[in-house]
């Protein structure tokens, strides 16, 4: 093997030196997935990318302009006199409207509008919740707090912030919950998600209230336009299991889509307290979801699509564990019902894009816990939100150096819960972002962008938030160097507004100012490819809300706090450019600091938040030999403290957690297999990431995933 891999050394080498062939990789500028079947017109010669999105091309002193065009992408063309054995093109999607051309770099405007530290995630359609949330727990600048096995409440946290901080969206449909202000992302439906963005830091282009630390864009799948079928199903030794189905069947000018998930499990696993061993109850839970989305083409400028999804569950809401007899009347349960209808229209004709979009989300909750008596009576809570809501965007660019986004929002929101009762808001936004290339290939920068846009928006009984954003960024052939400045708001939830007992109709919303550096850099030596991303960050919130106990003994919200969170991410990978075999280093260092006293002589004042770790750090693995893939990663955070007072005796420890996955292809014509066997807690450690809430040892996933394809012929 050795000998091998010192051969192929010399030969890369040898190709490098004698410069005889450029080898040119296309890729997405969205995604980053190399882009097959692209064609390169080179003088009049045509080839064709491989399935990896490669070509190589003879060089000639003839040989100077190239053009690549591929299937809904903006063509390129540009010169290739400067580049020497290897460059990376990325074209941009026609549905981004982004044009914006690149050679060598991924570089791009974002819809989060200012330049920041940004992330994508792809998926196959056939991922579950659980994939998601490991997926997001290995991220730079985020970190996922899990309550415990698969459908327990998973929440996350961007840059220090709570996860009411922490904007989540649906094909830009706002999903934070309108009484508690977060997401619970075990309620996702893995299946229905093909991407998901993290864009960190306090842009307010993408959705206004709730972005202080950050958004989570999560993109559904997309109709194909051939007869598909994806099945996968696999249990785990936790007693779970779970079953995936999505039919993509195109008719005429219709594309179609529909996905049906059910999941269920007993979550049986014990922990180790003072030398015994206690089994852990009420963690079993049942969910389904089943989706319909169409999309419909008339012609190429237009597209219409309607998407109809429907999500239940139901299971335990075990209090936090303290021994065995507080597991024995662990009874609480927990039942959703979540409904969502979306319609949207794009139209795009030469340079400009148009957007319209309406919704409507429901969302019903139950909670009953027979061991609570209120006014003689078990607990039995019953909450319904509702959300319905228009959104219109335009992006033109009257030149290619020029790009002007706009968009309108108005939605009304109204709750009724026996515990909050019934209230109704709405909401309106206007806002303007621009992008203006000022320079192009002056010298050795290639290009200097400059941002700058605002939002408005207003809540009825508030007062209309104006919300500033500004960036740069600089682009040279193999590092880009971007500062952002932006400001963003979180509007109370319904239960800090009107939760009985204690409620406060008078509160604030919490208001950010976000700062940001960073550097990225990317270069392809040969066939393989690097990649650093390292940002610097400085969020100050004011008017932050904390419940406090009045004089009265009861709680109740306060714009009392005062926090800032500072600190570094830093993304390390290499691959080489089929992207079998890839290494990813993560790492964060984040304070979140308390920056207000509460009261006179208040020593908590420059203290971390509690259940946030200062470290974080993740490896990640992933190699393919033949049909195999194998992928190894870890992930460690650093101990949180448990209160303000920062008492070093008071802490949850620092933990190391891996995951293993081995699988093998089996192909057979159209039809497609893949067996895989996935390890969680490898290591079969002991931890828990919030108190109170175990997590797992080591147990074991075994899943079969199935795909047929057959081509559309027509009709």
């Amino acid at each position: 093997m050795l000998k091998h891999f010192i051969f192929l050394l010399f030969v890369i080498g040898f190709a490098a030196a004698q410069n005889v062939f450029l080898t040119l990789q296309v890729r997405d500028i969205w995604s980053g997935e190399p882009i097959p079947r692209a064609l390169l017109l080179v003088n009049n010669d045509t080839l064709r990318t491989d399935q990896n999105g490669i070509a190589k091309l003879a060089v000639s002193d003839s040989l100077s302009m190239v053009k690549i065009s591929a299937g809904g992408y903006f063509s390129e063309q540009f010169s290739i006199k400067s580049l020497k054995t290897s460059a990376l093109v990325y074209l941009t999607p026609i549905r981004q409207t982004t044009y914006i051309t690149v050679v060598g770099r991924r570089y791009y405007s974002s819809p989060a509008g200012i330049p920041s530290h940004k992330s994508v995630l792809l998926f196959n359609g056939l991922a579950n919740n659980q994939d998601i949330s490991r997926a997001l727990s290995l991220q730079s600048g985020a970190f996922l707090k899990s309550y415990g096995p698969p459908g327990s409440l998973q929440s996350i946290s961007i840059r220090g912030m709570s996860s009411e901080q922490t904007q989540v969206l649906l094909d830009g449909i706002p999903l934070n919950n309108l009484q508690l202000g977060g997401v619970d992302f075990s309620l996702f439906a893995g299946a229905d998600i093909n991407a998901l963005e993290i864009y960190r830091g306090s842009s307010s282009l993408l959705g206004g209230s709730g972005a202080v630390g950050g958004t989570i864009h999560l993109q559904s799948a997309i109709p194909a336009d051939e007869l598909r079928l994806k099945l996968n199903s696999g249990r785990s030794s936790l007693g779970n299991q779970f079953l995936v189905a999505q039919l993509h069947f195109p008719f005429k000018k219709f594309k179609n889509l529909l996905t049906f998930n059910h999941a269920n499990g007993l979550n049986h696993y014990s922990v180790r307290q003072d030398g015994e061993t206690v089994d852990l109850r009420n963690r079993d839970f049942r969910q389904n979801f089943l989706s319909f989305k169409t999309l419909f083409e008339p012609v190429r400028s237009m597209a219409f699509s309607v998407r109809i999804s429907h999500f239940k569950k139901a299971g335990g809401s075990p209090r936090p564990f303290t021994n065995l007899s507080g597991e024995q009347v662990n009874k609480a349960r927990l039942n959703i019902d979540n409904t969502l209808i979306h319609g949207v229209l794009r139209y795009l004709q030469n340079d400009t894009e148009l957007y319209l979009s309406a919704y409507l989300r429901n969302e019903w909750m139950t909670y009953d816990d027979p061991l609570l008596i209120l006014n003689n009576q078990p607990l039995h809570s019953i909450h319904f939100n509702q959300e319905k809501g228009l959104q219109g965007r335009i992006h033109y660019s009257p030149r290619q150096s020029l790009l002007i986004k706009s968009g309108m929002e108005y939605a009304r929101q109204n709750i009724s819960s026996s515990e909050a009762g019934k209230h109704g808001r709405s909401r309106a936004s206007f806002y303007v972002l621009s992008d203006w290339q000022a320079l192009e290939n002056c010298h050795s920068l290639q290009a200097f962008h400059f941002n700058s846009g605002f939002r408005i928006e207003q809540y009825s009984g508030q007062a209309a938030l104006f919300l500033p954003t500004v960036g740069v960024s600089l682009q040279w052939p193999v590092i880009q160097l971007f500062a952002s400045l932006g400001k963003n708001f979180r509007m109370p939830s319904f239960n800090d507004l009107y939760w009985t007992p204690g409620g406060n109709p008078q509160l604030k919303p919490e208001t950010s100012v976000n700062a940001e550096f960073g550097l990225r850099a990317q270069k392809a030596f040969g066939l393989f490819l690097t990649g650093a991303e390292i940002s610097l960050f400085h969020n100050r919130v004011k008017d932050q809300i904390k419940w406090l106990p009045g004089a009265n003994g009861l709680w109740q919200p306060i714009n009392i706090l005062a926090v800032k969170s500072r600190g570094i991410e830093a993304d390390f990978t290499l691959s080489d450019l089929t992207d079998r075999h890839k290494l990813t280093f993560t790492y964060t260092y984040t304070q979140t600091l308390k920056d207000k006293a509460e009261y006179a002589n208040d020593p908590t004042v420059g203290n971390q938040l509690p259940f946030l770790p200062v470290e974080q750090a993740a490896l990640i693995l992933q190699t393919a030999w033949r049909n195999w893939r194998i992928e190894l990663s870890g992930h460690y955070a650093s101990f949180r403290y448990l209160d303000f007072s920062n008492d070093p005796q008071r802490i949850l420890p620092s933990y190391f957690e891996s995951h293993l996955k081995l699988s093998y292809l089996l192909e057979f014509k159209n039809v497609s297999l893949r067996p895989a066997l996935q390890i969680e807690n490898l290591l079969d450690k002991q931890y828990a990431i919030l108190p109170g809430y175990p997590m797992p040892g080591r147990y074991f996933n075994v899943h079969l995933s199935m795909q047929l394809n057959k081509p559309n012929k027509g009709g």
